[in-house]
């Protein structure tokens, strides 16, 4: 029995993958750093390039950029270490004099701080070193890792105030809930618009039901249409993404509290929130945005190319043309990696133009750093109030323009691919459909010709 492509092409990937895990487990006394990457980058690309060619797209591209950093622009085997929270000691009674009590008050204002930590380098016994190396290719974003870079990992979401293993379960559980209402919302809005379902421009107007529907719930006003799909296709994204992440988390620091899991796997400190503030805008604007808001999964993917190309040509860090390399290529190698996501065999849909959207993406963000920069962005903290207000003001708006003008280009193929695969049933909500849509009949009819 012969093996179709795309089984050769999944079984390529997976042991592309055990290339790699292979490859990190082979101490640094037998194969040096450059050693390893000769040996075994070439086979994990060969095996990935295989794997993109019969449908696997997205997941050799993401693969092929983690083995690459891994294996070739980070040293992990001998740089980085795995951190582990632990419980801060007992501290000695103290007498209940008022010396005594500022003491402690300082003392348990640092225990806020993450001091007590221990760091587990690259193990020299087998068996932890496989578990040391499974959790390495686990940790994309490099959360519990000290990687010996000289500069905090400032794209990771925080998680606020330290709070207890209980309230964090609590709270956590309500914003899945609330992320699966925002699913059911918006799967319950496509099911009404017929841009979601037929090839309609993103500004067409809105069916008379959904006009009225809108309107109720609007006191009157109805938004523009383009607005409200952008905004239910948003919304969708950020809930869906958010709430996989959550119930990931939940799952391991439920454990945690029960001692199933340890405090690496279990701990609150290694589940940070996958999607960041939208209040990032007001002071970074688009870059805020992109580098801050939306999720930095492939963060440390995309920035390793640029920051080898910077250091290969000499270019300061800190300056303008170091920053417009690491936008160009970061958000050129996203274009492509995204647009690998799209099904192959709908036709309608173009890659090119999905991957546009992020090439788009990047050119704004470099404009509006070199207009920052030239307006002296760093003075602006020690201006008046009322023209850091201002300025909050006009990060907003251009984000907001920038992203209402380009949404477009990938929202359409996104819903060309919806159409495709069929809109996603209600859970909760149930769907106020009209007895009598005789009016959206002709209407659907009219927008189509």
């Amino acid at each position: 029995m012969s093996l179709t492509p795309f089984q050769l092409g999944l079984l390529s990937h997976l042991a592309a993958i055990g290339l790699l895990l292979a490859g990190l487990l082979i101490p640094p006394s037998k194969l040096t750093h450059n050693q390893l990457a000769l040996a075994f980058l070439p086979p994990i690309w060969v095996c990935h390039i295989y794997s993109w060619s019969v449908g696997l797209g997205f997941l050799a591209g993401v693969q092929v950029l983690w083995a690459t950093e891994l294996l070739l622009f980070q040293n992990p085997r001998e740089k980085f270490q795995v951190i582990y929270h632990q419980p801060p000691p007992p501290s000695p009674p103290l007498k209940p004099t008022g010396e005594s009590i500022s003491k402690s008050n300082k003392e348990s204002e640092k225990d806020d701080k993450p001091k007590h930590i221990r760091k587990e380098p690259y193990p020299t016994n087998f068996r932890s070193r496989l578990q040391w190396v499974f959790k390495l290719h686990i940790s994309m974003r490099y959360v519990g890792w000290d990687t010996g870079s000289p500069t905090p990992n400032n794209s990771l979401p925080r998680n606020g105030r330290k709070q207890s293993r209980l309230r964090w379960l609590l709270n956590n559980m309500l914003l899945a809930g609330l992320c699966f209402l925002l699913i059911d919302a918006t799967n319950a809005y496509q099911h009404l618009d017929p841009y979601f379902q037929i090839e309609t421009p993103i500004d067409s107007v809105f069916t008379l039901p959904l006009s009225a529907l809108l309107s109720r719930y609007t006191l009157g006003f109805l938004p523009p249409p383009r607005l409200v799909r952008i905004l239910v296709l948003g919304v969708q994204q950020y809930a869906v993404f958010t709430l996989i992440n959550r119930v990931l988390a939940i799952l391991h620091v439920s454990f945690g509290g029960l001692g199933l899991f340890g405090e690496w796997w279990g701990g609150v400190e290694s589940w940070p929130m996958l999607m960041g503030s939208p209040a990032v805008v007001w002071g970074s604007g688009l870059r805020g945005f992109w580098g801050r808001f939306w999720h930095q999964l492939f963060r440390n993917l995309f920035m390793s190319p640029a920051k080898a190309l910077i250091n290969v040509l000499g270019v300061k860090p800190k300056s303008l043309p170091a920053y417009a390399i690491r936008i160009v290529i970061a958000f050129f190698i996203s274009g492509v990696l995204h647009a690998a996501t799209l099904p192959r065999n709908i036709y309608s849909v173009s890659p090119l133009r999905y991957a546009s959207f992020f090439w788009i993406q990047g050119v704004c963000v470099l404009l509006e750093v070199m207009v920052e920069q030239m307006l002296g962005d760093g003075k602006l903290k020690q201006r008046a109030w009322w023209k850091r207000y201002g300025a909050g003001i006009i990060r907003l708006l251009w984000t907001v323009v920038v992203l209402y003008v380009t949404v477009p280009v990938v929202a359409d193929e996104l819903t060309r691919v919806l159409r495709v695969m069929g809109l996603k049933p209600t859970v909760l909500l149930p769907l106020p459909l009209p007895k009598n849509n005789k009016m959206d009949r002709v209407f659907l009819r009219e927008i189509m010709k």
